[in-house]
């Protein structure tokens, strides 16, 4: 007979309160969260597949510099810096995770919404996935569970508990991505030499760009 969990034996939940970021970043939350459901359902509209019909939104999740509280404006320096809303979305079957086929027109839209003047970034996956990458102690997403805060979910079904790991799955796990990222960055820095010598500033600038800045880890 299989275990049912209780809800004391339920991982912690995840925190909830944006109290910490100033009003206006509230509100641009908000109406962030509000397209987001609206270009989802828009794209769920008239489906005929069964898994469309289906389709749902489960979790909306900020995690980065504004969930930890250190993000930065630096527009009037001379850095002209200023950090990004990064989302979490997480759905209920992998098939929706397809950008370009669900989420391109959302991208565009809070690209060009003057009430949002924040960028926004945003990746999706399924919660299969998440629990997953949890479970197998990625960084990533544990980062995520621990420091992310939850702006909509459907339900109260938490994230997967991260797994424990011993030092040699530490190094393991480290020596791979260092190796991935590596290889990308060589390959940009290429890139960037390429448009360099080609006198094509803007995308050169545009690779260094990507090079210098966190990339977000796809799902492995």
């Amino acid at each position: 007979m299989p275990v049912l969990m209780t809800r004391k034996d339920r991982p912690p939940p995840m925190k909830s309160s944006i109290a910490h970021l100033p009003p206006i970043k509230q509100r641009e939350l908000a109406r962030v969260v509000e397209v987001l459901h609206e270009e989802f359902e828009d794209a769920m509209n008239g489906a005929s597949a069964e898994f469309k019909k289906r389709g749902r939104i489960l979790k909306i999740i900020l995690f980065g510099s504004f969930s930890r509280g250190d993000w930065v404006d630096e527009r009037h320096t001379t850095k002209r810096y200023r950090s990004d809303f990064d989302l979490l979305i997480i759905v209920n079957n992998r098939k929706l995770t397809d950008f370009t086929e669900y989420w391109q027109k959302a991208d565009d839209r809070l690209l060009h919404m003057r009430e949002v003047e924040t960028p926004v970034r945003f990746i999706v996956h399924s919660r299969r996935e998440v629990n997953t990458a949890l479970t197998l102690g990625q960084y990533f997403f544990v980062d995520i569970r621990r420091d992310g805060i939850v702006l909509y979910e459907l339900d109260d079904e938490p994230l997967a508990e991260p797994k424990p790991r011993s030092k040699e799955e530490e190094y393991r796990i480290a020596k791979k991505h260092f190796e991935d990222r590596f290889s990308f960055a060589v390959a940009l820095m290429d890139d960037v030499a390429l448009h360099t010598q080609k006198n094509r500033p803007k995308h050169a600038a545009s690779c260094f760009t990507r090079l210098s800045s966190r990339p977000i880890p796809p799902y492995c």
